[in-house]
C-alpha cells in the first residue's frame, strides 16, 4: 500500500518539501532542515488543488473542509466474535454541509499542499469523536448483521479543503458549488448561510493582514541531554535513545517522562519494539491480581505466586499493525508468563535499533475495553460482566521488548511471540 503524499516548504531555506499525509516529520533534502511539525489542535490540514481544467479560468475559489480519517474499525458481535478492519473515509467538516459531494478519490490522486495558514480553519473546532461516530454509522448502514458495539479507532486524521465555485444562487437562500478538483459538470445545492460562513471566516482572517501558521515546528533535540532526536516518520512520542526520555507531540501530560526496557542484557542481534504498558483495576470482575486474572483464563496453566503481588497488567503496541494483528499482539503478551520489571530498574537507554513509537497513547486507550472483551469471549459469565465493568488505569509506562530477528520475522525472546517484519512495515502506510 502507498503512502499519500503531500507538499511544503522548507521553513528554513524556503525549498521544496515531500511529505505524506500525517506525517509530522519535515525533512529537506537542500538545507539537511529536520523538525518536527505540531498543530496547534493535533490535525493537519491540507489544500487540495483545483484540476487543470479550472486552475486558470476561476477568479474566486472557495475551500470547504473535509475530514479525512484512516484508522481501524472493531466490531464487537452477539457471540463475543470480534471483526476488525480497516477504513479510510472522508466526510465534510461541517454539520451545515452534509450535502457537499464526497472526495472519492480525489484526497489520493490530486495534488495536496500543506495549509500553513493560507485557509482559516473552520469554527468552532471540530468535535473529532462526533465525526468517527458518525462516519461508523454510515459504514454500519451497508452491514447484513449489525454489531452491538463498534468504533473506529482513528489513527490518522487530517483536514483537507477542497476547492469550490459558486455558480448560481436562488432568492429562498440556497447556492449552487461546483466542484473544482474533478473535470465534472456536477452542481452540488447548499443553504448560503453555512457557505457564507466559511466565507466570512476567511475574508476576516484576510483582513488581519498575512496568514499566520498554526504549526509549531520543533527541531530533533532532546531539551533533557542535548543528543539528536531519531527523525522517525510518523512518530507519535519521539524517543531519546540516549537519556531515555519521550517527548510527545501533542503535549499529552499522560505519557511517562522515560521509557523502559526488558531487557538486562544486550545482543548484537536484538531489536526492541514499543508497547505501552498499563497496570489496572477492574471493578465488578471476581479477581484484583494479575494472578487470579490468568489462572481465571488459563485453568490449566502455573503461573508464579509472585503475580498474586502484581495488579492486572495489560498490553498492547505502541506501533501500527493491522488491526486483527493489534489486538492479538495485545491477547498474547497480556495473558503470558513475561516478567515486569520495576519502573526503576532499567531506563532504556541506550537501545539501537528500536522501532518508533507511531501510535498515540489514546488510541491505546480507546482499544483497552475491546481487548479485555476479546480476552473473555470464550467465557460467556465473564464476557457479560465485562461490558458493565469499570476499569481503572493505576499505572502506565512506554515498554521496549526485545525482539530477535528471524527471516523475516520478529520474535520476542521471553514468549516467542513473532511479528513479520512486512507488518510493521505495511502499519506505516496505514
Amino acid at each position: 500500500m502507498t503512502r499519500d503524499k503531500a507538499k511544503s516548504s522548507c521553513p528554513q531555506c524556503g525549498a521544496e518539501v515531500g511529505l505524506y499525509l500525517g506525517d509530522p516529520l519535515l525533512q529537506c533534502r537542500y538545507c539537511r532542515t529536520k523538525l518536527y511539525m505540531v498543530p496547534d489542535d493535533g490535525i493537519f490540514s491540507y489544500i487540495l488543488s483545483p484540476s487543470q481544467l479550472y486552475k486558470h479560468r476561476v477568479d474566486h475559489v472557495l475551500y470547504l473542509p473535509y475530514l479525512r480519517f484512516k484508522g481501524f474499525r472493531f466490531s464487537l458481535f452477539r457471540q463475543g466474535k470480534i471483526k476488525t478492519s480497516h477504513v479510510d473515509s472522508t466526510i465534510p467538516a461541517s454539520e451545515g454541509l452534509t450535502e457537499l459531494p464526497s472526495l472519492g478519490l480525489a484526497a489520493r490522486i490530486s495534488p495536496l499542499s500543506l495549509n500553513t495558514g493560507q485557509i482559516p480553519r473552520p469554527l468552532p473546532k471540530l468535535n473529532l469523536g462526533k465525526f468517527l461516530a458518525k462516519a461508523n454509522k454510515m459504514i454500519e448502514q451497508g452491514l447484513r448483521e449489525k454489531p452491538t458495539t463498534s468504533f473506529i479507532m482513528g489513527q490518522n486524521v487530517s483536514l483537507i479543503f477542497a476547492p469550490f465555485v459558486i455558480v448560481k444562487e436562488t432568492q429562498k437562500g440556497r447556492i449552487a458549488l461546483r466542484p473544482l478538483w474533478t473535470a465534472g459538470t456536477r452542481l452540488v445545492w447548499s443553504e448560503k448561510e453555512d457557505i457564507l460562513l466559511h466565507a466570512k471566516e476567511k475574508a476576516t482572517e484576510a483582513h488581519h493582514g498575512h496568514p499566520t501558521s498554526d504549526l509549531k515546528f520543533i527541531p530533533l533535540i532532546c531539551p533533557e541531554c542535548g543528543n539528536d532526536l531519531p527523525a522517525i516518520s510518523m512518530a507519535s512520542i519521539p524517543f531519546c535513545k540516549y537519556c531515555g526520555r519521550l517527548w510527545p507531540l501533542n503535549g499529552m501530560g499522560l505519557v511517562p517522562p522515560r521509557a523502559y526496557v526488558l531487557c538486562k542484557k544486550w545482543q548484537p542481534n536484538l531489536k526492541f519494539v514499543p508497547f505501552y504498558h498499563f497496570s489496572i483495576k477492574l471493578e465488578g470482575l471476581p479477581f484484583d491480581n494479575r494472578l487470579a486474572f490468568l489462572s481465571r483464563l488459563l485453568p490449566y496453566k502455573y503461573f508464579p505466586k509472585n503475580f498474586s503481588d502484581e495488579p492486572i497488567q495489560l498490553l498492547v503496541p505502541a506501533f501500527r499493525v493491522n488491526p486483527s494483528l493489534y489486538i492479538r499482539l495485545g491477547k498474547r503478551f497480556t495473558i503470558s508468563e513475561t516478567p515486569f520489571l520495576a519502573s526503576d530498574d532499567r531506563i532504556a537507554a541506550p537501545i539501537s535499533p528500536a522501532c518508533g513509537i507511531d501510535l498515540s497513547l489514546d488510541a491505546a486507550l480507546q482499544s483497552l475495553p475491546l481487548l479485555l472483551l476479546s480476552i473473555m469471549g470464550q467465557r460467556r459469565n465473564l464476557f457479560e460482566n465485562v461490558k458493565k465493568t469499570n476499569m481503572k488505569i493505576i499505572a502506565m509506562r512506554v515498554l521496549f521488548m526485545p525482539f530477535e530477528k528471524n527471516g523475516r520475522e520478529l520474535v520476542e525472546l521471553h514468549t516467542g511471540q513473532a511479528i513479520p517484519e512486512a507488518a510493521i512495515r505495511y502499519g506505516q502506510t496505514l
